[in-house]
């Protein structure tokens, strides 16, 4: 039981090094801050990060580790702007059918 939460966060961690290497967004910035972070199945990542530039908006940002350890952006994926809480709700669980759902 005590190794659940070590495990999600061991997973967190991995998904934030993937968004890291992929677009650079590491909670340095003043104008982007992440909000969360997950790991879909194995080697998809997701970040959900504020951007601050004038008005508020929320980016949903993807990125795949490759089995040669490099990483590409899944921008066909990444969404930007404010959706309602329905829409977002959709876009996570057709990320959940496709890539597996976070552990």
């Amino acid at each position: 039981m005590k190794t659940l939460p070590i495990r999600k966060a061991h997973r967190a961690q991995k998904a934030r090094r993937i968004i890291k290497l992929a677009y650079g967004i590491d909670g340095t910035s003043r104008y982007r801050r992440p909000v969360r972070f997950e790991l879909l199945g194995d080697s998809v990542a997701l970040a959900v990060v504020q951007e601050m530039r004038g008005k508020p908006t929320l980016l949903f940002k993807l990125a795949r580790l490759l089995p040669d350890g490099r990483v590409a952006q899944m921008r066909k994926e990444s969404r930007k702007g404010l959706m309602s809480l329905k829409e977002q709700l959709r876009y996570f669980d057709s990320l959940y059918k496709r890539f597996g759902p976070p552990e």
